[in-house]
């Protein structure tokens, strides 16, 4: 091997753009920018210099391995694996029911196993899931759901490079970058006499050496100071009344619980002078356009939720939604908390693609609310460890380590081993692997078709759906393939339907089109694990190493019939399915990366949920923690812990903040 392959760098939710040259014995030799990627244009940072780590790691997995009663592990066939995995699964399903089934997931790019293990969940009836999402983004998440009643379309959040005042609120870009061109960006911003930028964080971060603004709130403060600057802002009336009156609901229900806020005290309580305070409001006053990113500084963080909502709060009461600059609400291929086939079911009357779990529900076990269909990952030992009747019994992993990243290691440890089967799907020795009955190797994110659904940009978004660098070994097996695998040996495979797609696909697009709508209005209660049936059949069609791309037909269908003009803004050509189908044809054969949609900025109001689509300011369950903020702020540390170690904060090497 000599020639330099395009894929994305893995390590944040950007997936920029890379070229890897690999070496002969399937290791990464170099790594640079790809300047054809539609977002990142040949910019890379520092993590993608890291990339060979991931990919020429020394303990990979490379054969099944079961558990012997020892607590060894013993290799065995993959014929030996699917057959008695299966059979237990069954068992478990036929005894206590499928939910008692917990799946559990993770991978920062490492997604494309979701789609085929929602089938799989669906094949079982297991409805409780979990990922490093529950950690810090659920409360975000609910509150999106809350006020703007977004569940069907993506994440809410501020276009703050275009923004006249952009708010980084428990964030620092400039350390772990978080947006393309992260720095390039902030250089440029810095110097811009139109522009500032204003960074909340306990620390002078490398962000905040270049803000015009830095608030140095004291550690877990956040929400007192986010109180207060409403507080100026409804006490000054410098709220914008006649864009509420249109857009909004609930104003006389939040304007009581600031309009008597001391904000002198709570400026004192957060550590910040109230005179700084008030500048920051004249700015987000006289602003054309206001912008606030949070993240895991505030989300890992006391108040988390809060903070989420009082910072929208923020921006919605100033009209700061629905244009350049503003809040926006993100239009994804795939929606990861929340994957509802709206245009579908519109085109198809009977398809039945809801949600693969219950709206809103709690856990059996300990009660805890379940959010964007995640339960929190700190219940999770305690949904095992126990004798009630409905806990958990068996827990599938796919790509994540639990017993690392999941509060209480021992606890979760215990918890693995209680379970009556435990299957962990990864590429290697993990501290989980050691728990399981079962590990099964997977190949690298650069040995297989893969795809991130984290998928926020706007006005124009992108999906990337990678080929593969790297041969896999022989020995390991695609996520897709082990899913299918599963279904077959559980029976839930139409062997009928598979037959009937191969002969459309022999034939021509149109008959296969044709074919899939009509089963999905006679057969509906195949929706759910019809990417499976896919990768059987449209998969075998498709370029080496990209049939696991097959499952995301169904995504590329639904946005286009739900947002057709948003796909059409993008180049994409056609109608109805044909478009969807085109999407998909260009997602799969780009080696680049695809803007998949490309769309004016109002377009966020067509996604607020509301019949009416208006946001809603009043969300009843966060009015007593408004109000308990007079109680005063309660120190984190005491003498037992004297000093915070860490509160959120990112490392420069992975992930985003």
């Amino acid at each position: 091997m000599s020639d330099w392959k395009p894929s994305a760098c893995i390590l944040c939710e950007m997936m920029c753009g890379v070229e890897i040259l690999p070496s002969e014995d399937n290791t990464i030799a170099k790594v640079k920018g790809n300047k054809n990627h539609p977002g990142s244009k040949g910019y890379v940072c520092n993590k993608a210099g890291r990339l060979a780590h991931y990919q020429n790691g020394k303990d990979r997995i490379l054969e099944p391995l079961r558990r012997k009663a020892d607590g060894s592990f013993e290799t065995v066939s993959w014929d030996t694996a699917i057959a008695e995995i299966s059979e237990k699964l069954l068992s478990i399903k036929e005894i206590y029911g499928g939910d008692k089934i917990l799946y559990l997931t993770g991978g920062q790019g490492n997604h494309i196993s979701g789609v085929y293990g929602s089938g799989f969940r669906a094949a079982l009836g297991s409805i409780y899931r979990s990922s490093p999402i529950a950690q810090e983004k659920t409360g975000e998440i609910w509150v999106n759901n809350q006020m703007f009643r977004s569940t069907s379309a993506g994440a809410v959040r501020s276009d703050c490079e275009n923004a006249e005042v952009a708010i980084y609120l428990g964030k620092n870009p400039w350390h772990t970058h978080g947006f393309h061109q992260c720095r390039k960006k902030l250089q440029k911003l810095s110097k811009d006499d139109n522009h500032k930028m204003v960074v909340i964080d306990p620390r002078r971060s490398e962000s905040a050496d270049i803000a015009d603004m830095h608030l140095a709130v004291k550690n877990g403060t956040d929400a007192w100071m986010l109180a207060a600057l409403i507080a100026i802002l409804v006490q000054e009336d410098w709220v914008d009344h006649p864009w509420m009156a249109k857009h909004t609901v609930g104003y006389d229900h939040i304007k009581p619980l600031f309009s008597n806020i001391p904000i002198a005290e709570y400026c004192e309580q957060c550590g910040i002078e109230e005179s700084q305070l008030r500048l920051l409001a004249q700015w987000i006053h006289q602003a054309e356009s206001v912008g606030v990113w949070e993240d895991l500084g505030v989300q890992m963080n006391i108040n988390s939720t809060l903070v989420s909502y009082l910072h929208r709060l923020l921006l919605t009461i100033t009209g700061n939604f629905g244009k350049k600059g503003a809040q926006f609400i993100s239009l994804p291929l795939v929606n990861v908390t929340n994957p509802v086939f709206r245009g579908l079911q519109r085109a198809v009357p009977k398809f039945s693609g809801e949600n693969f779990s219950l709206p809103d529900y709690r856990t059996p076990v300990t009660g805890a609310r379940v959010i964007g269909s995640l339960i929190p990952c700190n219940v999770v030992s305690e949904e095992i460890l126990t004798d009630h009747p409905d806990r958990t019994r068996a827990v599938w992993i796919n790509g994540t380590n639990v017993v690392h990243s999941y509060a209480g290691s021992r606890n979760m440890e215990q918890a693995l081993r209680s379970a009556e089967l435990t299957v962990l799907v990864d590429v290697a020795m993990t501290e989980t692997a050691m728990q399981a009955d079962y590990v099964l190797p997977a190949p690298t994110q650069y040995e297989k078709a893969e795809m991130s659904m984290l998928q926020f940009e706007f006005p124009h978004n992108i999906a990337y759906l990678r080929h593969p660098v790297f041969d896999a070994p022989e020995t390991v097996m695609e996520e897709s393939e082990i899913y299918v695998r599963l279904c077959e040996a559980m029976g839930v495979m139409p062997d009928d339907v598979i037959r009937a797609f191969d002969l459309a696909l022999q034939s021509n697009e149109q008959d296969f089109l044709e074919l899939l709508e009509k089963t999905l209005d006679q057969q509906p209660q195949l929706a759910k694990i019809m990417p499976l049936i896919l990768y059987r059949t449209l998969g075998k069609t498709l370029p080496k190493g990209m049939a696991a791309a097959a499952g995301y037909l169904p995504f590329c269908l639904n946005l286009a019939l739900s947002y057709p003009d948003a796909v059409k803004g993008a180049g994409h050509q056609g109608e109805g399915m044909e478009l969807g189908w085109n999407l998909f044809k260009a997602l799969s054969n780009s080696p680049d990366g695809t803007v998949i949609t490309d769309e004016p900025w109002e377009a966020s109001f067509g996604r607020l949920g509301d019949a009416e689509q208006k946001i809603h300011l009043k969300v009843p369950d966060l009015f007593p923690e408004i109000e308990a903020l007079d109680q005063g702020f309660e120190p984190l540390t005491n003498s037992q812990f004297p000093f915070v170690l860490s509160s959120g904060e990112r490392r420069d090497y992975s992930q985003t903040a």
